[in-house]
């Protein structure tokens, strides 16, 4: 398993200020093992995954997708902390964070084509 996807299930997890122990008892596992999926130290099977995904009320999809997408890029880390001070906001403010990002790219490839 992806060290993304076991970030992207402790930001879930966080978000809703869970301990790992709590967690693990909502899907039925050891909160043992959900500290190896959070780290990344052991693969969850399938049904776990779908789990974890029922518990958070999302699509397995939605925890798959956002890993691929973690894993293109360089330092995950760093993307981890900034949804995290996102999640606690307001929607008008995540939106507006967003366009600013936007802006912010679109003048770094106007930069780079010049």
């Amino acid at each position: 398993m992806s060290a993304a996807l076991g970030q992207r299930i402790r930001t879930l997890r966080k978000k809703r200020k869970w301990t790992q122990h709590e967690l693990a008892e909502k899907v039925g596992i050891s909160y043992t093992y959900m500290g190896e999926i959070e780290r990344a130290e052991t693969n969850a099977t399938h049904h776990v995954l779908e789990k974890i995904a029922h518990v958070f009320e999302i699509p397995v999809a939605d925890l798959v997708q956002y890993t691929e997408i973690l894993n293109k890029i360089e330092n995950t880390q760093i993307l981890v902390e900034i949804i995290e001070m996102l999640s606690s906001r307001s929607l008008e403010v995540q939106n507006d964070a967003k366009k600013f990002i936007e802006i912010y790219l679109n003048g770094l490839d106007r930069n780079a084509k010049l």
